[in-house]
Formats: C-alpha cells, structure tokens, sequence
C-alpha cells in the first residue's frame, strides 16, 4: 500500500523523469570530440603512471582498463 509520502516520491521522480525527456539530443560530432579529448587524457595519464612505475609506484593499462568497464 502506497502512502502519502510514497506518493509524492513517486510524483517527484515522475516529474524529474519528464524534465529528463525533454533534454535534447547530442551533437555526434561533440560527443565524439569529448570522447578522443578524455581518450587522449587518459594516454596522458598512463604515461605519468608508467613514469611512476620506474620509482616503484606499480603501473596498469588505463585505456584498457576504462575500456573494459565502459563494455560493462
């Protein structure tokens, strides 16, 4: 059984859920330029942890790894 409180939740998320559906589509060509700039971040990244790696700090593939949580 629903009670006024769970009422409103539900009214507020239906409301937020509305604002959402009118947000507009992304610009492809945006998408894909934040996507090789975060890309080319991350290569940065990698590089200073592979120099730490050198004074002991341990180094991992970050591309690799985003890849594979981005396919989760």
């Amino acid at each position: 059984m629903l009670t006024d409180r769970d009422g409103a939740s539900s009214s507020r998320l239906t409301q937020a859920l509305e604002l959402l559906k009118q947000a507009p589509e992304r610009n492809r060509e945006d998408v894909e330029r934040g996507r090789r700039r975060f890309l080319a971040e991350l290569d940065d990244l990698q590089e200073k942890v592979r120099q730490g790696a050198h004074s002991g700090r341990g180094a991992g593939n970050l591309r690799a790894t985003y890849q594979q949580l981005k396919e989760k």
